[in-house]
């Protein structure tokens, strides 16, 4: 076909690493005669058809690209970009069987059937559309990437057969319960922000690296030793900014997180900043637009309890704001002093007495060693003595420990 030379040679695009500028003769020969039939006889790709409607023959040759060797014996164009076309049917893709890359974004789309015929897709990407159902057709062999943001799904199906899901966006919805992927062991990334979640939950032992659910109505979350966050040990990166949390117990033993977003929710109490103790790996805190961050003591209290941080409430925490945080909430001398007088005298009891030449011979080893810890004036005293009066062959009065410094 003469004068189709530049249009075939825009269209295959860069040829894959690794191989020839050009395709073997036979093969290069059946690439373009595919492509060929794809054409109608007067056109030629890039000339597009009428907007909205059926996807067309010619609408799919002007979008494809990336040039690949699909077998031994021939090549293919295998990524199909139809992105913001008002389409409204795509069933021509059935047969386009050696597709691996399809965007179909910003279309009128309500139903993927069609994508049944694409045994070998690897990328979807369906967001912008008016999709009900998320990834409704039969699984493809390795899907590893879907996106299907901003659509109208309301609930995630069971997605075991899709087990090869690597990335999966169900952002911009209005789903609202987590389920269905708990089987999913190769998924890391989980975007599930802008729904209508309102607790979080089924994602327990998951093996998601970066999680986002930000500006959802979360106010719930699952406890227990065997379930939430702390059980994701590849988990980096959480955001939960714009939700309804008001306790951080979420995140209480979490220790590889690097990453926490939680601006924009109801944390009101500096205690829950407690919960963040012992994530030694967090470098990035954000608690913006939470009541607890109008405390006056809040910036040092979080440094204080976080020495690993590099940016807090999106601003760098510099080295002397990690010394005065250590300065602020030090023990003083009194206090560090009467909790070691605390901690000798506890252990002085509760270990059994070196054996030498002045032992005196006993019938019974050292006694049992009950220690009462509380604040001040909460009656320890008059507790210990109402049990030495109601017991007083077995409860025996020792030295008195208390001082009024320790925490």
């Amino acid at each position: 076909m003469a004068g189709t030379t530049d249009a075939e040679t825009q269209t295959t695009g860069e040829p894959p690493p690794g191989q020839p500028e050009e395709p073997p003769e036979a093969a290069g020969g059946d690439v373009f005669e595919a492509m060929r039939s794809l054409w109608p006889e007067d056109g030629a790709p890039g000339q597009g058809g009428d907007a909205g409607g059926p996807l067309t023959q010619l609408e799919v040759a002007a979008g494809l690209s990336r040039l690949e060797r699909c077998d031994e014996d021939g090549w293919a164009l295998v990524a199909a970009t139809l992105r913001d076309k008002g389409l409204t049917d795509v069933s021509f893709l059935e047969g386009c069987g050696h597709l691996r890359h399809v965007d179909l974004s910003g279309n009128g789309l309500t139903d993927l059937g069609a994508l049944r015929g694409l045994p070998f897709l690897e990328r979807l990407d369906a967001s912008r559309n008016a999709l009900p159902e998320l990834l409704g057709f039969p699984p493809p062999r390795f899907l590893t990437t879907a996106c299907f943001s901003h659509n109208q799904v309301r609930v995630i199906p069971d997605l075991d057969e899709f087990w090869s899901l690597v990335h999966l966006d169900v952002s911009h919805n209005l789903v609202e319960r987590i389920s269905g992927l708990q089987r999913l062991r190769y998924l890391r990334y989980l975007d599930l922000s802008h729904n209508l979640i309102e607790r979080f939950e089924n994602l327990s032992q998951m093996r998601i690296k970066t999680l986002l659910m930000e500006h959802n109505q979360i106010s719930e979350f699952e406890q227990g030793d065997e379930v939430g966050l702390k059980t994701m040990l590849d988990l980096r990166a959480v955001s939960f900014n714009h939700n309804q949390l008001q306790s951080l117990a979420l995140f209480q033993g979490a220790y590889t997180l690097k990453a926490v977003g939680l601006a924009g929710n109801c944390v009101r109490s500096p205690r829950e900043l407690d919960h963040l103790r012992g994530l030694v790996s967090l470098e990035a805190l954000d608690l913006r637009d939470n009541p607890v961050a109008g405390e006056s003591v809040y910036r040092h209290q979080v440094l204080h309890l976080l020495p690993s941080l590099a940016t807090l409430d999106d601003i760098p925490v510099p080295v002397e704001d990690k010394v005065l945080a250590r300065d602020v909430f030090r023990p003083s001398e009194l206090e560090r002093a009467a909790r070691l007088r605390v901690a000798l005298a506890v252990r002085h009891h509760l270990c059994p007495p070196a054996l030498g030449p002045d032992t005196r011979p006993a019938d019974r080893g050292p006694q049992p060693l009950l220690v009462l810890v509380g604040p001040l004036a909460s009656n320890k005293g008059c507790l210990v003595r109402a049990l030495a009066a109601c017991l007083p062959l077995e409860v025996h009065l020792s030295l008195d420990h208390t001082a009024n410094h320790v925490v």
